[in-house]
């Protein structure tokens, strides 16, 4: 196999992200063709990235040289403000023309009769679009990923450690300075979600009460996306399974932690108010906090309106599916030639092809040349690569990271490697994965403490860990390798180490 001959020594390959969702290959080809072609271009930095490679197990691969370079042209571009700001308007443009071809897609989609020939041309019009889109994805992780910005916050800082420990520690001091200030999707949504939550508790027969329906009308029509995933088949949040989590919220008591919690974010802002007022005479160190400030809310408001506006294309991508004849769960394992090639009426894949995709699949792009293996010879490539590049020593017994939010507590660990797994956490326990994303809100919130492999201090695993007051470290690299589920923990996320206990 021609595949396994090229990478199945992969010395010269890291691991960058393990997918907390399954990752389509709709979405492989997508990025590796952006990669590709628009990367380069987007950074502005005279640097790219050729080689991209996606596993079965939802890993996407990296060469090690091509990222070094990345890395190294980046935290130099970054020490000026003017490529920050590059970096931080580029963003939101890009979102911004993600958003407004969505609304066009959607007017053409309404309409009782639309050409299949149309559907090509909107579809081709979403994949350039969306090529120039997924950079961005990228870079502001970088950014966050590196510390890039938070380790100069951290250098300076130091030098008025003194008078900050007079205050506060150290650690919890640099925590609360670069946390977002602006609001995020997800704390209006939890503002929301509880606001509903109040009218509930003190009102029998909620479910049928006309103020509570339209207020929960409301609350879906802002938030139902935060369930779903890019491409993924996952349908809306919907009134029913609204009304479930609100009465589980009424049993479990959450609103009381809501509450404490909204305590604690006032203490904290005056908190952060004090030290700003000592560290006023900084005037570079309070330009990098408010840098740091505004690339962790970036980071997580691109998400989170990306996927907005993919949740809002459902109705396109299901379209596309029913011409194709084939149902959602197999449109996603295309590329986008063979959409288009299905759309005109070319003979495309078969569907027992399809049903080998379903099994597995491996997507590597070289030099700008993609190659698909799909099946048992897709797992087991994939098994292979994963061994090779993440093989790893299961005795550890700690494990370090970054702390994210302070506190110390016991608990037992469930790994959730997809977002449909969140479902087994149950409260009290360790939520350990790759990294966190919208979708995982609520399993966040019902957790114990939350461990990441990936993401810095403002990562969206740290900045939602923050306000919801839950112990976290990110930044481990290893722990979803180094736990298994049932282990019980100890989590240090003042210090950030977390200890086997079993």
């Amino acid at each position: 196999m021609r595949l396994l001959n090229k990478i199945v020594n992969l010395k010269n390959w890291e691991i960058e992200f393990q997918q907390r969702n399954s990752h389509p290959i709709i979405m492989a080809d997508l990025w590796c063709r952006s990669c590709f072609n628009n990367f380069k271009q987007e950074i502005n930095l005279l640097v790219g990235r050729t080689d991209y490679l996606f596993t079965a197990t939802s890993k996407g691969y990296i060469k090690k040289i091509q990222k070094k370079k990345i890395l190294k042209a980046l935290k130099k571009a970054c020490n000026n403000e003017r490529y920050l700001n590059y970096i931080y308007q580029t963003t939101l443009k890009r979102i911004k023309e993600l958003e407004i071809i969505t609304r066009k897609i959607n007017k053409e989609v309404v309409k009782e009769k639309i050409s299949s020939e149309k559907l090509v041309d909107l579809w081709q019009e979403f994949d350039l679009l969306f090529l120039s889109v997924i950079p961005w994805f990228f870079i502001p992780w970088y950014v966050t990923e590196e510390n890039i910005i938070t380790d100069k916050v951290k250098k300076k800082l130091l030098k008025h450690k003194g008078k900050i420990e007079s205050i506060t520690d150290f650690n919890n001091a640099l925590i609360l300075l670069i946390n977002p200030v602006k609001k995020a999707f997800f704390q209006k949504e939890q503002k929301d979600f509880f606001k509903l939550v109040d009218f509930a508790r003190n009102k029998n027969d909620f479910e049928t009460n006309k103020y509570f329906l339209k207020q929960a009308s409301e609350y879906l029509k802002h938030y139902a996306w935060m369930k779903t995933f890019l491409f993924l088949p996952i349908e809306p949040l919907g009134l029913n399974e609204l009304i479930k989590r609100i009465k589980e919220a009424i049993k479990e008591k959450t609103y009381q932690e809501y509450q404490l919690q909204e305590l604690q974010r006032t203490k904290n802002r005056r908190l952060v108010n004090r030290l700003i007022r000592l560290l006023e005479n900084d005037k570079q160190l309070l330009n990098y906090i408010n840098w740091a400030r505004n690339f962790g809310w970036l980071l997580t408001i691109s998400v989170e309106r990306s996927l907005r506006s993919m949740c809002d294309l459902h109705s396109f991508f299901k379209l596309i599916a029913r011409r194709l004849n084939i149902d959602y769960d197999s449109w996603v394992l295309l590329t986008s030639q063979e959409i288009i090639n299905g759309l005109k009426g070319i003979k495309g894949i078969s569907k027992k092809d399809i049903e080998k995709r379903k099994q597995g699949y491996v997507f590597l792009m070289e030099n700008g040349k993609p190659t698909l293996v799909v099946g048992i010879q897709a797992q087991n490539l994939s098994m292979v690569i994963d061994k090779q590049v993440n093989g790893l020593n299961k005795k550890i017994k700690i494990i370090t990271g970054q702390p994210a939010c302070p506190g110390i507590v016991k608990g037992k660990v469930k790994i959730v490697r997809m977002a449909n797994e969140c479902g087994k956490i149950k409260r009290g326990d360790v939520l350990v994965c790759s990294m966190t994303s919208p979708d995982y809100v609520l399993a966040m919130r019902r957790a114990n403490a939350i461990v990441t492999d990936e993401g810095g201090l403002l990562s969206h695993a740290a900045i939602v860990s923050r306000e919801i007051g839950k112990p976290c470290v990110v930044g481990t690299k290893i722990a979803t390798k180094a736990l298994k589920d049932g282990d019980l923990v100890e989590i240090d996320a003042d210090k950030g180490i977390i200890k086997k206990r079993n």
